[in-house]
C-alpha cells in the first residue's frame, strides 16, 4: 500500500483516515522511540565524560541551535500549508523554486551574522555562536526537505532518515570518548557532521522534483511563491518562535544570571525533558496533513479524543521520572541537584504537548495565525513578568523552573478558551480537564511527602492518577477504546493485498 497515495478532498472531509493517521503515527513514533533510547543513553554518556563546565558549554551550543529554524522567516511554515493543502501536484511544481529561493535567503541572513559575531560575542562564545550558524544552515536546508516529506504523508522516509542520522552522531561520540578525545567541541562537530548526513539523504530524496525542468521558472515566479509562503508562514513563525521562547527562555536566563555549572545543572534536567518532544514532534507533525482536509464537525471530535489521549502519555511520561531518580544518584551524583529541577519541568510536558500538537494544528487549519500569535505573545509577556519577579524575590533554579510552569498552563488556558469560541466544546469541558490536570500535579508534585521510597511514590501516583482519569474522562476512553477495536476489526476484513 502506498502511504503517499493522495485521496480526494472531499472524501477526506467526511472521513479522518484514522487507519492512515494511525499507522503513520506508529511508523513515525518507532523511530522516534530509537532515537529516544538512544537519545537517553547520549543524555547520560555526554555529561558522564565531559567537565560540568564543557557541559555547560556544550548546552550552550545547544541553546544557540533551539533558534537556527527561524532563519526561513515563515518560508517553510507557509509552503507547508500550501503543500499539504494541495498535494504532489503542487510540490512538484514549487519544489525546485522553493529550494533556490530559500538557498539565497539562508546565505544572505547567515553571512551578516557571522560578520556580527565578531564584535558582540567573546572568544569562547565567538566559537560556539560560528559553529551553531555552520549548523542552521545546514539544518534549515535539510527541513525543506522534512516539510515537504510530512506534506506529502511520507513519515516513513522522515523517520528513517533520522534514525540514521542518530546512529551515525552516536557512533561518532563513543568512538571519541573511546579515544579519549572529550572536548566539547568535537562533540559539537559530531552534530553538525550527523544534521549535513541527514540533510543531504533528505536532498536526495527529492533530486527527482530538484532536476526536474519547471516551465516559466525565473526570479519573478520565485518571489511571488515566496511571497505567498511568507504571507502565510509568518504568524506561524511568530507563534513557533513563542514556543521556542517558551522552551528556551528559562534557559537563557539561567545562562545569563548564573553560573556555568548552576546551567548545567537546570541543562541536565531540561536535556531529559527534551528527549520526551521528539514523541510530542513526531504527533503534531503527522496530525496536520491530515487535520487540514477534514471537516469542522470531525476537526471537534479529534480534538475531544485527543485531549485524553494526550494526558494519558503525559501521565506515563511522569512515571519515567521515578526511575530516573534512581539512576541520577546512583550514575551521575554530580546532578543529584538537577531532580527537583527535572520533577517541575516534566509537568510542562503535557502543556507543551497540547500546544504543538492540538492547539497550534488546529490555529493553522483555521487559518488563525495571527490570533495564535497574539495569544503567544500575551502568554509570553506573562512568562517574562514571572521570571522577572523570581529573580528580584527567588532568585533560584527552582523558582525559574516554577515559572515556567505557571507560565505554560496560562498559555494552555488561553489557548482553550478562544479554539472553544471557534470548535465549541463548552467551558464545562475546559473546567472538568483543568481538574483533572491539576489533580495529576499535585499527587505527582507531593508523592515524595507521602514515602521516602521512590516504589511506594511510584505506586501511589499511578492509582490515585489512574482512579482520576477514569472518574474524569471515562466518556472519552470508551469512545477511544471502541475506536481501537473498530480499527481492529476493520484490518481482519481487509482483503489480501
Amino acid at each position: 500500500m502506498d502511504e503517499d497515495r493522495e485521496e480526494s478532498p472531499q472524501g477526506e472531509a467526511n472521513k479522518f483516515n484514522v487507519r492512515g493517521f494511525s499507522r503513520n503515527v506508529i511508523i513515525y513514533s518507532a523511530g522516534q522511540a530509537l532515537l529516544f533510547v538512544i537519545g537517553a543513553i547520549q543524555g547520560l554518556i555526554i555529561p558522564k565524560f565531559l567537565s560540568v563546565v564543557d557541559y555547560g558549554y556544550f548546552q550552550m551550543f545547544i541553546l544557540y541551535t533551539s533558534y537556527v529554524g527561524l532563519l526561513h522567516l515563515g518560508f517553510i511554515d507557509g509552503a507547508l500549508v500550501r503543500w499539504a493543502s494541495g498535494g504532489k501536484e503542487i510540490l512538484g511544481r514549487e519544489l525546485k523554486p522553493a529550494f533556490l529561493f530559500y538557498s539565497l535567503q539562508l546565505v544572505a541572513e547567515i553571512l551578516p551574522l557571522i560578520i556580527i559575531c565578531f564584535f558582540i560575542f567573546q572568544a569562547q562564545n565567538q566559537t560556539i555562536a560560528l559553529l551553531a550558524l555552520a549548523f542552521a544552515f545546514i539544518y534549515d536546508l535539510g527541513f525543506l526537505f522534512v516539510f515537504a516529506a510530512q506534506a506529502i504523508k511520507n513519515f516513513r522516509l522522515i523517520a528513517l532518515v533520522n534514525v540514521i542520522k542518530t546512529v551515525i552522531l552516536f557512533g561518532i561520540i563513543v568512538l571519541l570518548i573511546i579515544t579519549g578525545h572529550t572536548a566539547y567541541y568535537l562533540i559539537i562537530l559530531a552534530l553538525i557532521c550527523a544534521q549535513l548526513i541527514f540533510s543531504i539523504i533528505m536532498a536526495t530524496q527529492f533530486s527527482r522534483y530538484l532536476s526536474m525542468k519547471v516551465s516559466g521558472i525565473n526570479a519573478h515566479l520565485m518571489w511571488q511563491q515566496a511571497k505567498s509562503n511568507f504571507g502565510i508562514g509568518i504568524y506561524i513563525l511568530l507563534g513557533n518562535l513563542i514556543i521556542l521562547l517558551y522552551m528556551t527562555f528559562d534557559r537563557l536566563i539561567v545562562n545569563t544570571f548564573f553560573s556555568v555549572e548552576q546551567f548545567a545543572v537546570y541543562s541536565f534536567a531540561m536535556s531529559i525533558v527534551l528527549i520526551t518532544y521528539l514523541f510530542i514532534s513526531a504527533v503534531a507533525q503527522v496530525f496536520y496533513p491530515y487535520l487540514a482536509r477534514i471537516g469542522t464537525e470531525l476537526r471537534t471530535k479529534a480534538y475531544q479524543l485527543g485531549k485524553p489521549s494526550i494526558i494519558i502519555a503525559w501521565v506515563l511520561i511522569l512515571a519515567a521520572y521515578y526511575p530516573a531518580v534512581w539512576i541520577i544518584n546512583l550514575y551521575l551524583p554530580q546532578y543529584t541537584a538537577s531532580i527537583p529541577l527535572l520533577k517541575l519541568l516534566l509537568c510542562t510536558v503535557l502543556f507543551g504537548g497540547f500546544i504543538q500538537i492540538l492547539h497550534v494544528n488546529y490555529y493553522m487549519s483555521y487559518r488563525k495565525q495571527r490570533q495564535y500569535f497574539q495569544i503567544a505573545l500575551v502568554s509570553l509577556v506573562f512568562l517574562a513578568v514571572l521570571i522577572t519577579l523570581t529573580l528580584v524575590f527567588n532568585k533560584t533554579l527552582y523558582g525559574i523552573a516554577l515559572a515556567a510552569l505557571i507560565g505554560y498552563a496560562f498559555w494552555y488556558i488561553l489557548n482553550e478558551i478562544y479554539l472553544n469560541s471557534i470548535l465549541g466544546f463548552g467551558y464545562k469541558t475546559i473546567l472538568k480537564d483543568v481538574v483533572l490536570i491539576g489533580i495529576i500535579l499535585a499527587v505527582f508534585l507531593s508523592s515524595n511527602l507521602l514515602s521516602t521510597s521512590i516504589i511506594v511514590q511510584l505506586l501511589i501516583y499511578l492509582v490515585v492518577v489512574a482512579v482520576a482519569i477514569t472518574i474524569f474522562t471515562r466518556k472519552e476512553i470508551t469512545e477511544l477504546i471502541a475506536l481501537i477495536i473498530s480499527m481492529r476489526n476493520e484490518k481482519r476484513n481487509l482483503p489480501a493485498c
